[in-house]
This record gives C-alpha cells, sequence and structure tokens, in this order.
C-alpha cells in the first residue's frame, strides 16, 4: 500500500513518496514510527548542537551508552514514545502535539504529529 504516485520522466519511472516512510511501505504502526523517529532525530540535533559525547550524554539522560547510540541511530524499536519525550525535555526541549484531521475523516480519531 503505497501514497506516492508515479510520473514517467524521459523513460524513467519516479515514485514519490509521502513524508512518511513507514506509511509508505505499509507498516501498521507508521505513524507511531514516524514520531519516535522523528523525537530520535531531535535528540541527535541537540546532541551534536551541545558536543557531547555518547558517554556524557547517557549520564545526562540516565541510559547506556548503548543506548544512546541507538537512538541518534534511529532505531527506536523497544522505546517508547514517552521515554523518548522525557528525554528531549531533559535536554531543554518543550515539546508540543498537534492534533490534526484528513478532510472527511471521522473525527473520533486524531492525527497527532
Amino acid at each position: 500500500m503505497r501514497s506516492g504516485h508515479n510520473e514517467t520522466d524521459d523513460d524513467n519511472d519516479i515514485e514519490y513518496g509521502s513524508e512518511n516512510v513507514w506509511a509508505d511501505l505499509g507498516y501498521l504502526d507508521a505513524q507511531e514510527r514516524k514520531v519516535k523517529d522523528d523525537l530520535a532525530f531531535a535528540i541527535r540535533q541537540r546532541l551534536e548542537s551541545l558536543g557531547v559525547t555518547q558517554v556524557e550524554a547517557a549520564r545526562a539522560l540516565g541510559i547506556s551508552q548503548p543506548k544512546v547510540s541507538q537512538i541518534v541511530n534511529l532505531h527506536t524499536r523497544g522505546i517508547s514514545v514517552e521515554r523518548l519525550a522525557a528525554m528531549l525535555t531533559r535536554l531543554g526541549a518543550t515539546i508540543e502535539v498537534k492534533v490534526t484531521y484528513r478532510k472527511g475523516a471521522d473525527t473520533s480519531h486524531a492525527i497527532v504529529t
């Protein structure tokens, strides 16, 4: 199930994806995976901007250095959205949740980005 579309350009097929590669690949938990990737990416960017080592980051976040490595490499399996968000707040971030509805969608279900 892909949400992109095909276009032909000089005999080359180009398929454009959505903003969520997990949805494009058909994962049922695509939205959660995207949120976790976004949070892990923000953690990586913050650690880089602070110029800290993974060992220093591990101490500050209360996790192991291998777990820091896992996160900065965007391997978030087994790490909850809440835990990633908590790490970001420890790094000085403010997290905002935005709820939107797709046009014509059942408003009893929200998309959180």
